[in-house]
């Protein structure tokens, strides 16, 4: 079946916005004057009492209707986990047009990119919350937001996407949104439930659960499990073994106690522990030609360079994409991957209160989250190939441990009055060591040693960690994070109400690394210091950084009736200034260098929401636009002696878009759902300085700038350019049929499609992921306690790659002309899942 990519030109910009939030206004206006119901209906309902479940979220940490909080949020709640097969990170963010889940080098290296806003330094641009615990952490060795970030999907019963910079109620990391699961807590009655699900590729997955009072209305336990296994859907062409393989087994323990009516107390211990084999991976050897700028020539480029080999241009289906994952040259086999270990505890303590103080009902919350966690990885970094063929080689190797501590406590109204208010304080601590043993191997010296006579890099390899000593560096990161929020809302009559939030953020920050490159087989002496196999165990640098700021929201919302209301908020989104960590896998820490300032956005929205004929239609639609004042990326700047070294510098860009969610009722079998997102971005003013052979002419420009110390080198204009993992157009849709197969039982069919646009890989604009259309399948039976249900995921089995990176360097092909070091840009794609199919069953007692 032929698919055809969504293409909407930039002409048809001014009728998307036109219909999305201006229209929802219009049809929100005549929402109050719909035809009533027929005699006998419920108002809200038809005669046969079906419409649209009302949805209640906790998007302002505290029960809501979702069409009356003004946020911009999805909402998922368990039985959507289990029939789509939701069981992770990835997962969760297929789910919004409007969010995407990038994935870097290695498993740790998770970026989550929410309305156009992918992170390049520092903290995720989205926090990550565990019952209102904020979990989100960030890598060190690599950038992205650890596996921390990535929780198992297990024993969750709702999901909120909240887009938008949330940082009052949300925290620290909530810069352009939140992602918060909500856990099951045991029920008052007895209940026990139990889910699996079998598939091709070795899919398999069983999970339960068992909970109920203990101590009558006192004290409710519950105790549930969940192991899984797949064999990934990839074969090594080395070794013939599994490549994306994933295994594991968690475990919880909750508790409810409620000694009286005033106090409630809930807590929850889990464990988790998981594998992932390495991700299948393509790396193509450049094959564009670019021509140096003139001006470039001479005064920073050596005149012979006239032309750089690259990459432009969308990478090759998976079908034509040759796997070069390398194998581990000290066995043979596959390198191991990464394995997670995780211990969480939480603990949420309430207290109620009738009449605060003359302030009318309020509640008193403590929340309290202690983790520790450790991970290791251990994998090939270039996926060139064996290692025994190859005169230049890679490998990652980092053990992180990581310990969580955090403790919130607010005040908050609880009654229906005209206002509301939230006032609260928070401590949140992170403690991190990481060892990387990460090593990189060259074996070759252009002009004076080819690559084709060089000896390979297998046997140097090998050698680390067996009759050589890995030597890892040890890098830490401790930060201590003080937070006073408050939130106060007015309702001043029936229609309008003002909302007023902001956060006080105290930072402190103290990072140490390595005083010396300890990554480097150099047996040819290439990067001088002598023939020296490998370095001595390194000394420690340590550096610190400290931040605060105030992170204010304001929102004006108007109620047109009990059907329909709309929204302005005006918001800002702050990253505090930091100290990278990010070093490749290899090199000194040199923390004047990786110091970075904080990144801003102010984000502008209008909303609406509306519920039509009898709530058997829902829209909701927000236009946004969002001015980065401050986008942190990766440019040069001169030191004291003219030479350029790498920083973290700010530049100015935008984002504008728009949001439509709609759910439809059809008939009373037939039910739609549609999430579009559509976002426009430009860099607004960006400069780099470069003396890079590469980056000049992927750049195609230069302006020739001397420095202080009399040393000439480029700069190269991104300005105009797109941002970088933006895609214009984005789409989610679900149709579900229902009917009855028996007097207790019903079927149905469910078809879920997603579309996401093309977007280009880095601000250079050169190469770009192509669009692509996934289609999912699900046909089941339920019948009240048991469904059991058939699906097909990619159902035409779409071979487009989604997802990559630029790598920065083909090493396998770098020459110096002169004084200048020619190192052509290349590209690591992963391949995407082929079509798979399974059955997925569940049976469950209560609650």
């Amino acid at each position: 079946m032929a698919q055809t990519a969504l293409s909407l030109p930039r002409s048809a910009l001014p009728t998307i916005l036109f219909l999305s939030v201006p229209g929802l206004l219009a049809a929100s206006a005549l929402a109050g004057s719909a035809a009533p119901p027929r005699d006998g209906a419920e108002p809200g309902t038809d005669a046969n009492g079906r419409a649209i479940e009302e949805v209640i979220v906790y998007a302002r940490r505290r029960e809501e209707s979702l069409q009356t909080v003004p946020v911009a949020l999805d909402a998922l709640d368990a039985q959507m986990f289990f029939r789509r097969g939701l069981y992770q990170l990835a997962d969760v963010t297929a789910q919004s047009a409007s969010v995407h889940l990038e994935q870097g080098s290695v498993p740790q290296d998770i970026n989550l990119n929410i309305r156009g806003l992918t992170p390049t330094r520092g903290r995720p641009n989205m926090a990550v919350l565990l019952d209102g615990i904020d979990i989100t952490t960030e890598a060190m060795i690599t950038s992205g937001g650890t596996l921390l970030i990535d929780p198992l999907l297990f024993d969750v019963e709702q999901i909120e996407i909240v887009k938008g910079p949330q940082h009052a109620l949300y925290g620290r990391s909530a810069f352009a949104g939140a992602i918060s699961y909500k856990t099951r807590g045991p029920g008052d009655t007895f209940a026990y439930a139990i889910e699996t699900d079998i598939g091709n590729y070795g899919q398999q997955m069983i999970r339960g659960r068992v909970s109920g009072p203990v101590l009558g209305d006192t004290l409710r336990l519950g105790v549930s499990a969940a192991t899984w296994n797949h064999d990934g859907f990839y074969d090594s062409p080395i070794t013939g073994g599994d490549l994306g393989d994933r295994s594991g087994s968690s475990g919880a323990i909750t508790f409810a106690l409620e000694p009286s009516r005033e106090w409630a107390v809930q807590g929850r211990l889990s464990y988790e522990e998981s594998e992932f084999g390495i991700q299948p991976q393509g790396h193509p050897a450049p094959d564009a030609s670019f021509a140096m700028p003139a001006s470039a020539l001479g005064p920073v480029v050596d005149p012979s360079v006239t032309a750089i080999l690259g990459i432009r241009g969308t990478p090759p289906s998976a079908g034509d994409l040759t796997i070069s994952n390398s194998d581990n040259p000290r066995t043979g086999r596959e390198y191991p991957g990464s394995s997670q270990e995780v211990l969480r505890a939480t603990l949420d303590v309430t207290r109620e209160f009738d009449n605060l103080g003359g302030l009318g009902r309020a509640q008193f919350i403590s929340l309290t989250h202690l983790a520790s966690a450790d991970s290791f990885q251990y994998q090939d970094f270039n996926a060139f190939g064996r290692a025994d063929d190859l005169p230049a080689f890679g490998e990652i190797w980092i053990d992180n441990e990581t310990r969580l501590f955090s403790q919130e406590i607010r005040l908050q109204s609880a009654g229906d009055g005209p206002l509301t208010w939230t006032v609260g304080a928070e401590y949140w601590e992170e403690n991190r060591e990481t060892l990387n043993g990460g090593v990189t191997c060259l074996t070759y010296a252009p002009p004076f040693l080819s690559a084709d006579i060089a000896p390979n890099c297998g046997p140097f390899v090998a050698a680390v960690g067996t009759t050589l000593p890995r030597n890892s560096d040890l890098w830490t990161r401790d930060i201590e994070h003080w937070a006073a929020f408050g939130l106060v809302g007015w309702a001043f009559n029936d229609h309008w109400e003002l909302t007023f939030e902001a956060r006080y953020v105290d930072e402190q920050l103290e990072v140490s690394g390595p005083d010396l490159d300890n990554s480097i087989i150099d047996p040819l002496g290439i990067f001088g210091g002598g023939s020296v196999l490998f370095p001595v165990p390194a000394g420690q640098v340590l550096a610190s950084q400290d931040d605060s700021f105030v992170a204010p929201k304001a929102t004006l919302q108007y109620t047109i009736s009990d059907n329909a209301m709309t929204y302005f908020s005006l918001a800002q989104g702050i990253k505090p200034a930091g100290i990278s960590t990010v070093n490749g896998g290899g090199g000194t820490f040199q923390p004047e260098q990786g110091r970075f300032d904080r990144e801003q956005v102010i984000v502008y929205e209008l909303g609406a929401k509306t519920d039509l004929f009898n709530r058997r239609l829902r829209v909701n639609g927000a236009l946004f636009l969002q001015d980065f004042t401050d986008k942190q990326v990766t440019s040069q700047v001169p030191d004291a002696n003219g030479f350029l070294v790498a920083r973290v510098l700010n530049a100015d860009a935008e984002v504008y878009g728009a949001e439509l969610d709609v759910t439809l009722l059809a008939t009373d079998r037939l039910s739609l759902q549609a999430g579009y997102t559509f976002l426009e971005s430009e860099f607004t003013d960006f400069t780099q300085l470069t003396s890079s052979a590469g980056a000049i002419a992927y750049a195609g420009g230069c302006e020739v700038v001397t420095t202080t110390a009399g040393r000439s080198t480029c700069r190269v204009d991104f300005t105009g350019n797109d941002l970088e993992r933006v895609p214009r157009h984005s789409f989610v849709g679900i149709v579900n049929y229902t009917d009855q197969l028996t007097a207790n039982s019903n079927w149905f069919a469910e078809v879920q499609t997603t579309f996401r646009d093309e977007r280009f890989s880095n601000q250079s604009n050169l190469l770009r992921f192509d669009s692509y259309w996934l289609t999912d399948l699900r046909l089941g039976v339920a019948s009240g306690n048991w469904e059991a249900m058939a699906y097909v995921d990619n159902l035409f089995d779409d071979e487009t790659i989604r997802d990559g990176f630029n790598t920065g360097g083909y090493i396998n092909d770098f020459s110096l002309a002169g004084a200048t070091f020619v190192l052509p840009d290349s590209a690591q794609f992963y391949l995407p899942p082929p079509r798979a199919f399974g059955l997925r069953a569940s049976y469950s007692f209560g609650r």
